[in-house]
């Protein structure tokens, strides 16, 4: 059985044989050169072409690899912008709460003031109500008094009603004389509805004793000598001095301190 003869172009330059899968073209191609054996080209043909089918899968396959790893750039990419777009929500979304957590409490302060000043309002309110109840209970206790007083005025104005109609009575010893009966005396002066007069009290006794009984006399005018426990017969007194006043040319209307109006 002889041996089937090596290719030449499967024996490298020492005469070994060499796989021409691990050989590049160009050296596949050279040793064509010197083959010329057409089975040989067909088998040389067929590795190329073979190679060739290789590279193109190979090529496929990465560009594959190319749009798949494009594909998840982009996806990535796409990723990345909703991503900043969502920080940047949430940026502008803390800074909102922060501007609410702010003006919360800027409210909750100013509803501390606004409770603060009710409480000083409900507090003055109170007083207020305090003093009026007070002024109306005072203004009760005038509206007493004044009826009171009115009572008293009324009952005192019939007894000045009276006192007027009465003539005070005139004594003509001497002819002109004051002459007191020795009663209702102040300080050895006659005072009250004892001093009498004739005539004008043009006689040096009547003229000192009206002068006299002047200085004794109180002001019309001073609220302090009148209240509202002036008695009767101080009244009465008091008229008939001013009857005896108003008799020797002095302006001295009755006043209505008379009737006994305690104005302090």
């Amino acid at each position: 059985m002889s041996s089937r003869p090596v290719p030449a172009f499967a024996l490298d330059s020492n005469g070994d044989c060499t796989n021409p899968k691990n050989q590049s073209i160009s050296e596949l191609v050279s040793k064509l050169r010197t083959a010329y054996r057409s089975k040989d080209f067909d088998r040389v043909e067929e590795v190329l072409v073979a190679r060739e089918t290789k590279l193109k899968r190979e090529f496929e396959n990465e560009k594959k690899q190319n749009a798949l790893l494009t594909e998840k750039f982009q996806m990535e990419n796409l990723d990345r912008i909703y991503l900043e777009d969502e920080l940047e929500n949430q940026k502008k979304a803390l800074e909102a709460a922060l501007e609410r957590e702010r003006k919360a409490e800027e409210a909750k302060n100013s509803k501390q003031d606004v409770k603060n000043v009710v409480g000083v309002l409900r507090r003055r309110i109170c007083e207020l109500e305090c003093e009026n109840v007070k002024a109306k209970g005072e203004v009760d206790l005038w509206k007493k008094r004044f009826e009171e007083l009115g009572i008293r005025v009324s009952k005192l104005e019939e007894d000045i009603a009276m006192l007027t109609d009465l003539e005070p009575p005139v004594n003509n010893n001497g002819g002109g004389e004051v002459i007191r009966d020795g009663s209702d005396e102040v300080g050895g002066v006659v005072y009250g509805p004892h001093l009498l007069r004739s005539g004008n009290c043009t006689s040096i006794r009547g003229k000192a004793l009206y002068s006299e009984a002047a200085k004794k006399q109180p002001s019309f005018g001073d609220l302090t000598h009148f209240s509202p426990t002036f008695s009767l017969k101080n009244l009465r007194s008091s008229l008939c001095d001013v009857l005896l006043f108003q008799n020797v040319g002095h302006d001295c209307p009755i006043s209505p301190f008379f009737l006994g109006l305690d104005t302090t």
